[in-house]
């Protein structure tokens, strides 16, 4: 066992076994921004020094709808700011109507206790749309659930005969007419920031494909001075 002696395998793609001296390939960077601000610039930018050098020319577009593609970008951009900047709002909102809901459940749950002794009202509560969450008794946190509990709430309230409590009929339809009208709002703005999100990462990987071409061209066609042609076009950095 001792006089076994081990070999070593060549490098990969040298047959000698020698060690290769052939360098890994650079990565080369994109040049492209990341953050959609950044790239917006830099499209813009490349958009412009496209129309000013007509001389150079890609196949499957040309200059006219790249800057169209790049508008389009910019009006989705700036759309989707637009739309996402009342979504806080909204989240507060429903936030506090939450907070109001849940005190008023806690008042509920007393009128249920008088009524019907503290022992025997927890029988009562899903009829009020109260459901069991580990060791609490409140309403679904899931809003569009708790919506459907809220109309139950509304009605087992009557039928009780709490209408006439401080979180009686009056509370609780005005309570249900605001947060239904919140999540609806919520749901509404989310699904159009979802759709303007997709409209804008399509244009922008549409637009990522062009910027990518140009320079490629940019380098076949000035392999000297490329470098300086890229930051002239709008490429400021080689990497963001």
């Amino acid at each position: 066992m001792n006089n076994l002696k081990f070999l070593r395998a060549p490098d990969a793609g040298n047959a000698s076994g020698a060690p290769s001296n052939t360098p890994a390939p650079a990565h080369k960077k994109s040049g492209l921004p990341k953050k959609d601000s950044d790239f917006l610039h830099v499209a813009v930018a490349v958009a412009k020094a496209w129309t000013d050098n007509p001389v150079i020319t890609l196949v499957y577009t040309n200059a006219a709808d790249f800057s169209a593609l790049v508008a389009s970008y910019e009006t989705q951009l700036k759309g989707r700011a637009a739309t996402g900047g009342g979504r806080p709002i909204l989240t507060q909102t429903l936030s506090q109507l939450d907070a109001s809901i849940d005190a008023a459940v806690s008042e509920v749950k007393v009128y249920l206790q008088k009524k019907f002794k503290k022992q025997n009202a927890p029988a009562h509560y899903l009829q009020f749309g109260i459901e069991k969450r580990g060791e609490v008794y409140e309403l679904p946190r899931d809003r569009n659930k708790r919506l459907v509990a809220l109309q139950q709430m509304k009605d087992a309230i009557t039928a009780e005969g709490f209408a006439g409590e401080e979180y009686g009929g009056n509370f609780w339809n005005d309570i249900y007419t605001v947060y239904n009208a919140s999540v609806i709002s919520a749901g509404n703005t989310d699904g159009k920031i979802s759709e303007q999100v997709g409209a804008k990462n399509t244009n922008k990987e549409q637009i990522k494909k062009v910027m990518k071409s140009l320079r490629r061209v940019l380098e076949g066609n000035y392999p000297g001075t490329y470098p300086t042609l890229y930051r002239s076009w709008g490429w400021q950095k080689e990497d963001y």
